[in-house]
């Protein structure tokens, strides 16, 4: 009992009050999203083990099925439409859902694994995560075309084509240009765009690519032993 308490006390003081209030707000952040609420389900019905890592389908088919419906929709459907409206608004979903996403897996997962060599994030595919981070960068170039696209009117010059908001989104990420923005809802857009762009390119990348690690064999799987993983 007081080896515990001594525990408790000595990881108090090394995470202090910011990483576990971070933790706790990411935790409740967590059920805004799709791919979390799936992955509960699954496992509550016993479809997939608790002590299970997500399989590689899951997580690759709920990319692809957002990035390839809306990237079809992009060409398909009128820009006055309802139906563009929707798309603008599953775009922001699917924004704070990648940015949620990564932000959780730095705070927080990456301390459940550990060993000689300090914290690691555990890829059992380097190649697959470097795709997926290509297929996020994507999705952010889409959805902020969405955005562009819908808030158009505000830029000067007008944003009246799909390959200007696509153009658009593009330029602010590599040159910080492109269309002005011409009242305070275009200038929170741009704002918006930039510091997610920070986050996502200057960060979170960097920091997800610093900490990853690839091993044929662990036993640093969710705390537990005699777990493999290929």
């Amino acid at each position: 009992m007081k080896k515990k308490s001594s525990d408790k006390k000595i990881s108090k003081i090394e995470n202090g009050f910011i990483v576990p209030l971070v933790e706790n707000v990411l935790n409740i952040l967590a059920w805004t999203s799709l791919h979390h609420w799936i992955i509960t389900l699954m496992r509550k019905r016993k479809k997939w083990a608790h002590d299970e890592l997500t399989p590689f389908w899951f997580t690759e088919a709920y990319v692809l099925s957002f990035l390839l419906i809306l990237g079809t929709l992009y060409w398909l459907i009128s820009l006055k439409s309802f139906y563009w409206s929707v798309c603008v608004v599953i775009s922001c979903y699917r924004l704070f859902d990648i940015a949620q996403g990564l932000a959780s897996l730095i705070i927080f997962r990456r301390r459940l694994r550990r060993d000689e060599q300090g914290d690691y994030i555990l890829a059992r595919n380097l190649t697959r995560w470097f795709l997926l981070i290509l297929l996020n960068l994507g999705e952010i170039i889409l959805y902020f075309s969405f955005i562009y696209m819908a808030a158009g009117n505000s830029f000067t010059p007008n944003i009246s084509t799909r390959i200007g908001a696509i153009f658009q989104s593009v330029s602010v990420l590599i040159a910080g240009n492109g269309a002005l923005p011409g009242n305070d809802l275009s200038r929170s857009i741009v704002i918006a765009h930039l510091i997610y762009f920070v986050f996502f390119l200057i960060i979170i990348a960097p920091i997800v690519f610093s900490l990853i690690r690839a091993k044929e064999r662990t036993t640093e799987i969710f705390g537990k032993t005699n777990k493999h993983v290929r």
